[in-house]
């Protein structure tokens, strides 16, 4: 979910980007770049264990925080 929102967004993104997460072994090699970037800004909530768990599908309540907080951060993007 969070790979296809950042790009639908357009956000610009560093592909190779490594995600800083214990699991980070479980992000596909394509969505690593998107996840990194999510992480890095807080706009994904990591378990208690810092994990992103990518293997577990998001809540509507998590989709919306993360889409949220994407759109925040294109308003200010493009607003500066």
């Amino acid at each position: 979910m969070t790979a296809m929102a950042v790009r639908a967004l357009g956000v610009v993104i560093e592909e190779d980007a490594v995600v800083d997460t214990p699991d980070a072994y479980k992000v596909s090699d394509w969505a690593a770049g998107a996840v990194a970037f999510t992480v890095e800004r807080g706009m994904i909530n990591l378990d208690e264990d810092g994990n992103v768990n990518p293997d577990i599908g998001a809540l509507r309540s998590e989709a919306a925080v993360t889409l949220s907080k994407l759109l925040e951060y294109m308003e200010t993007v493009e607003g500066s």
